[in-house]
């Protein structure tokens, strides 16, 4: 009996030893879950975010080259389409020898552009494809480009450095460019700049370059910049007193439009009606002989996609202090690395 006894308080203490142990898993269990839910209730660990991320970055990039691929294959077509309009500005046949081209590479330029930006970088993030268009159509339009820029973008207190970057950014777009040093034109969001000092440092400009064509922002300044929408008042300002110089303002997209990549381009704009749009002017063309009157579009269309997008970005390797994370998206993101639409200004 008493063995008996003794064999049942050892099964007993195998029992409570056993229940003991799962008791502890339990809890362990109930704690894990407990300690899951608050997780929960803190939001998504770093981990789930970045993975998120990357996932949205891989979606985002893949979008982006299948339009950019399909950017590629009407590209040569627009391309024939853009060089035969300028074709009409020149005074030799459309389909030029290869003499011709020669001729007019060292020929004095026929088009002097006068391109008013407000700070460094400007030239490159939002005119950076009709930089890269001037260059292109150059054999077939001798051009000379000027950069007027209206501040040295001493807001961050980097002013003497961007001057430098600017420069080898203009080299870059083979353009000369001049940069202004006036306190009244200081770089800022606050900043309130006067018109008339605009103005006449857009006509000591106009003097001393003899433009052909002004082009600038427009009256919202693409990213509504006080700088930018100051610097389009100041040239219309000056095209007020001097209204013979053709003057372009570059169309500030929609938010749709503008971080699009190369889609708004690959839907409508490679149009023959969106390349070319713009008030008809009426051009004197002479062939075979015999000279007659015909319309075009405006006389700078937009220019190519698959070019502008690179070149862009090599402009904004000179441009170092500004090269931050938000503005690499935006080269690759904004419409403007694929094509700029114009408007002309009419005081």
């Amino acid at each position: 009996e008493r063995e008996r006894e003794e064999k049942k308080m050892e099964h007993l203490d195998e029992i409570r030893e056993v229940a003991d142990g799962l008791g502890e898993m339990l809890e362990g269990r109930v704690a894990e879950v407990e300690e899951r839910e608050r997780g929960r209730d803190a939001g998504p660990s770093i981990l789930t975010v970045l993975l998120f991320c990357t996932k949205a970055l891989f979606l985002a990039f893949n979008c982006l080259l299948f339009m950019y691929i399909v950017t590629l294959r009407f590209s040569l077509g627009v391309r024939r389409k853009n060089l035969s309009k300028l074709s009409l500005s020149l005074p030799s046949p459309s389909t030029p020898t290869r003499e011709d081209v020669q001729e007019r590479t060292n020929a004095t330029p026929t088009a002097r552009i006068l391109l008013v930006i407000a700070h460094p970088d400007d030239e490159t993030m939002f005119f950076g494809s009709f930089l890269r268009f001037l260059i292109d159509a150059r054999p077939q339009i001798p051009s000379q480009v000027r950069i007027l820029c209206l501040s040295n973008g001493n807001g961050d207190g980097l002013g003497k450095q961007r001057e430098k970057e600017l420069i080898s950014a203009c080299k870059g777009w083979e353009a000369d460019c001049h940069i202004v040093e006036d306190a009244r034109l200081a770089d800022g969001l606050n900043t309130v700049w006067p018109q008339e000092t605009i103005a006449k440092y857009v006509e000591k400009e106009v003097v001393d370059f003899h433009p052909t064509a002004i082009f600038t922002f427009d009256a919202h300044g693409v990213s509504g910049h006080p700088n930018h929408i100051a610097a389009y008042h100041g040239v219309f300002a000056f095209l007020s007193r001097n209204p013979g110089i053709p003057a372009y303002a570059l169309q500030t997209e929609p938010l749709w439009r503008k971080y699009m990549g190369p889609l708004p381009f690959v839907v409508g704009a490679l149009a023959a009606s969106t390349w070319g749009r713009g008030e008809k002017e009426k051009v004197k063309v002479r062939e075979g002989g015999e000279e007659e009157e015909r319309e075009r579009g405006e006389l700078y269309p937009i220019s190519f996609p698959y070019i502008a997008l690179w070149a862009v970005g090599e402009g904004m390797l000179a441009h170092w202090s500004q090269l931050v994370w938000y503005r690499v998206l935006f080269v690759i993101f904004s419409s403007y690395s694929y094509g700029t639409t114009w408007t002309r200004l009419s005081p």
